[in-house]
Formats: structure tokens, sequence, C-alpha cells
């Protein structure tokens, strides 16, 4: 990657003719529309209003919205909704219990060596990225067998008591729950072809025909999307 320059809009108001302004600045000292092609941003409404701004004065040139930025934000949209808005607060709640205590995390990784040969850890999503809550729940299927054996051995339901801490009993109640597996199911099925094409396209390698057909996929996760919201958009 290559930073040709930043500035910094201070005081200044930052809407969609400032940061034309910046834009046009560098676009010229680069040589303009034999030299620049496009000029890709978020999909922000001053950014959308910068498009048409920069095609309008520079036809040749094509200005667009990232679409790894669009993808996060419909899987933003997508975990926003019921069921799947109740089954994410209830695994980040698994995944708290069963990844920051000392004894419980230790029984995953004791239990996660015996049945896979090693380690496999509970995935913590990052809140900013949206995606990482489909790595997080495709990661808890993976050990749902495991967590459930935890949650059933005599050795944790003693320690459970001890503790009397209302967080694990609640995670366990989770984890015994085929409600919150199901709905974890379904989440999964939805947006794994988005996840899917974010690993494609960070990737940086030539995978068009992989591409194209995970692309058909994502048609049906906005059509599901569309059904279940009534939205147009």
């Amino acid at each position: 990657m290559l930073v040709a320059s930043h500035i910094l809009s201070q005081v200044a108001k930052k809407d969609a003719e400032w940061c034309f302004k910046d834009f046009e600045s560098l676009f010229l000292q680069l040589g303009g529309e034999s030299k620049v092609a496009g000029h890709i941003t978020d999909n922000e409404a001053k950014m959308k209003a910068l498009w048409k701004r920069i095609e309008e004065t520079y036809p040749k040139v094509m200005a667009y919205g990232c679409a790894t930025h669009m993808l996060h934000l419909l899987l933003s949209d997508i975990a926003a909704l019921e069921p799947f808005k109740t089954m994410l607060d209830d695994a980040r709640c698994v995944i708290k219990w069963f990844r920051n205590h000392h004894y419980t995390n230790g029984l995953v990784k004791t239990f996660t060596m015996r049945r896979f040969g090693n380690e496999l850890r509970i995935i913590k999503p990052c809140a900013t990225r949206f995606a990482s809550m489909v790595y997080a729940t495709e990661r808890l299927k993976l050990l749902k067998g495991v967590l459930r054996n935890i949650t059933s051995e005599d050795e944790y339901e003693q320690y459970l008591r001890r503790r009397k801490d209302s967080e694990g009993e609640k995670a366990t109640r989770i984890v015994d729950s085929a409600g919150f597996w199901g709905s974890l199911s379904a989440f999964l099925n939805v947006t794994l072809p988005v996840r899917q094409f974010l690993r494609y396209t960070d990737s940086g390698q030539s995978l068009a025909c992989k591409v194209l057909r995970l692309a058909s996929s994502i048609k049906l996760t906005r059509f599901l999307y569309r059904y279940t919201t009534g939205s147009s958009s």
C-alpha cells in the first residue's frame, strides 16, 4: 500500500465539498484522469455525495463505496434482527464465561485436545469487525459437543455451585438450550456466504470463480434480509 499524502481537517467542516477539494488536489498532482481511474471510500452519506461530485466533474473516474465495508454493514444489519440479536447476546455470554475464567478456559483446552488432538480456543469477536461475530459463532458451533460435555461433568457442576455465579449459571443454561443452537445454525446459514466473500477479498489472491459463485450466495442473503425486514434497500 502506498500512502501519497494525508491532510488534517482540524476545525474545517468535513463535508462532501471539503472532501472533494482534498481529493481534487491529490488527483491533479497524480496526473488526473490519465493516471487515476477510481476513487473508493466508505459508504457514509457524505461520501455518496462526494462520488456524485467526482463523477460529474471527472466523467472518466469511477467513484464508489468499499464492497468489504458494505458487507460488514450488511452483517451488522443482519445481527440486529431477531432472533439473531438475542442469540448473539447469549453467544457473547457463553464466550465470556468459557474464555475469561481460568478454570473454564482450561476445561475447553483439555476437552478440545481430547476430541480434536489439539487445543482450540473460543474466539472473541471484535466490536468493529462484524464478520468476527460469524467466526466466533462458527467456532462455538464446532465446540458445541465439547461445551455440552463440560457442562454435564460433575466436577464442573460442583465448581458452579461453589462460585454461585449468575453469569456462569446463565452461560450453562444457554449451552444446554436447543433453541440457542438452532438460532446459531440459522445465523450461520445466512451469514457464511458473506464471511467467505470477505475472506477471499481480503486475501489478495486471484479467486474470480469462487468470488462469482459466492456473489450468487450473497444475493440470497440480501433476499433473506429484505424478506425478513421488509426493506427495499
